[in-house]
C-alpha cells in the first residue's frame, strides 16, 4: 500500500523566513489566507494573531459545515458524533444568524447523507477496515516564488483518494407578515467554486493523489474531479494570490497603502463580518 506522506513540490531547500513574516508570527500561508481579499488579510494576518482571529465572529453556516464534517469523520472512525449545538449568535446578538441556525440544524443529518453518497461515488471504501483513512492531514506545498510554504489540512485522505468536503446551507428569503422568513437551499453548479478549486489543486500537486471536491446540501451533492479541471492554472492563481500578499507584507505600514472595501452594494461585506469590535479596529487602522 503506498504511503501517505506529507509532500512538497518545487524547491526542497530550507528557506530562511524573512523578518516581515517572522516578526508577525507567520511561518506559512494557508489556502484560506490565499483566497482572503487583500485588505482583510492585512488586518487578520499582519495585525492580528491566531488567538485574536479565533475570537472573531463566526456564523451558523460555518458551524453547520464543521458539524457535518466532524460527523462524517466520526461515522467513518466508529466514534460518537458531536452534539449539534451552536449559540454563537448570542455573543453577537445576531437574530438573523439565530434564525439561520434554527432552520439549518434540522437538515444537518440530511447533508451528512449527501456527503456519504458523494464519498461512495469517489470510491472511498470506509467500511473496509483495510482502507487507511485519515482526517485533517497536514499537506505542505512549496513554490520558488514564495519565501514560506502553503500548508493546509485535507478533510479525508486515503492512499488513493483525497477529498475536500464543502457544504452549502440555506438562503433566507424575504420577511413574511408574521415576521418569520422562508428558507431555500441553493442548487449546486456543474463547476466547482474557484476558491475550492484552487485549494484542491494545491493538495493534488503536493500529494499527487487523485483529488476530489464533494460538495453537498441537504438536498443534493456533486463530485468534482480536480484532474478534469485546469488544476495547473488554479494552483498558479493560488500562488499568485500569495505572492501579492508577500509583497504587501514587506511594507512598513500596509494600512496606508491598500484601499479597504468594507461595504459591498451598501451592505457589510461578507469578509468583514467579523464583529463590531474588530471591524471598528480595522477601520481605525485604515484611517476611517
Amino acid at each position: 500500500m503506498p504511503k501517505m506522506a506529507q509532500t512538497t513540490e518545487a524547491s526542497n531547500t530550507s528557506k530562511i523566513i524573512p523578518s516581515y513574516f517572522m516578526d508577525r508570527g507567520l511561518d506559512h500561508f494557508s489556502p484560506t489566507q490565499a483566497t482572503t481579499p487583500l485588505d482583510v488579510w492585512i488586518y487578520k494576518y499582519l495585525h492580528c494573531n491566531q488567538e485574536k482571529r479565533r475570537k472573531m465572529k463566526g456564523s451558523s453556516k460555518m458551524r453547520c459545515g464543521v458539524l457535518a464534517g466532524d460527523s462524517v469523520a466520526a461515522d467513518i472512525s466508529g466514534k460518537v458524533r458531536p452534539i449539534f449545538h451552536y449559540d454563537g449568535y448570542k455573543e453577537w446578538n445576531d437574530e438573523k444568524d439565530q434564525m439561520q441556525w434554527k432552520n439549518d440544524k434540522e437538515f444537518i443529518n440530511e447533508a451528512i447523507k449527501q456527503v456519504f453518497l458523494g464519498l461512495k461515488d469517489v470510491g472511498i471504501k470506509w467500511e473496509d477496515k483495510r482502507t487507511k483513512v485519515v482526517f485533517e492531514y497536514y499537506v505542505s506545498y512549496e513554490d520558488d516564488r514564495l519565501v514560506i510554504p502553503i500548508i493546509g489540512r485535507t478533510d479525508i485522505q486515503t492512499p488513493t483518494a483525497l477529498v475536500e468536503l464543502k457544504t452549502k446551507w440555506s438562503k433566507r428569503g424575504a420577511e413574511k407578515k408574521d415576521g418569520t422568513h422562508s428558507f431555500s437551499f441553493p442548487k449546486l453548479k456543474d463547476e466547482p467554486e474557484e476558491n475550492h478549486l484552487q485549494q484542491s489543486a494545491m493538495y493534488y500537486h503536493a500529494t499527487k493523489i487523485p483529488t476530489f471536491i464533494v460538495q453537498a446540501t441537504p438536498k443534493e451533492y456533486k463530485v468534482y474531479d480536480i484532474r478534469e479541471r485546469d488544476h495547473k492554472a488554479a494552483l498558479n492563481e493560488l500562488v499568485v494570490n500569495c505572492m501579492k500578499k508577500q509583497e504587501v507584507a514587506k511594507l512598513k505600514n500596509p494600512f496606508e497603502v491598500i484601499e479597504p472595501n468594507f461595504y459591498e452594494y451598501g451592505n457589510l461585506k461578507f469578509w468583514w463580518n467579523i464583529g463590531d469590535k474588530y471591524l471598528n479596529e480595522a477601520k481605525e487602522l485604515y484611517g476611517y
